[in-house]
């Protein structure tokens, strides 16, 4: 399980600093949502699409990027399965030639 934190905490900062993101402008997203909350024109849902990547943008969060982590880190735990799986038993290895 080490293995797999150490390969992917690069990916899980950022996963993690991107979620405090996304909670400090959630204020922010409520009110745009409220103020198209009765829209049904094509118009209005695209203003409010805009208004939201706009908030995004300023604060720099990734939206796609929350789940990355979860991408990444399946395989690769997947892998060192399959790799601790296959190999020998540790009680049948020789270990300094005494065992």
């Amino acid at each position: 399980m080490f293995i797999i934190r150490l390969i992917t905490i690069g990916i899980t900062l950022n996963s993690t600093l991107n979620t405090e993101r996304m909670g400090e402008v959630q204020g922010k997203i409520a009110e745009i949502n409220a103020k198209y909350k009765n829209a049904t024109d094509t118009q209005s849902k695209k203003m409010k699409q805009i208004e939201v990547m706009h908030i995004y943008k300023k604060h720099k969060i990734k939206p796609a990027a929350l789940f990355v982590q979860s991408f990444v880190t399946i395989p690769i735990f997947l892998i060192v399965y399959k790799m601790v799986s296959l190999t020998r038993p540790i009680k049948a290895t020789i270990l300094f030639g005494i065992w």
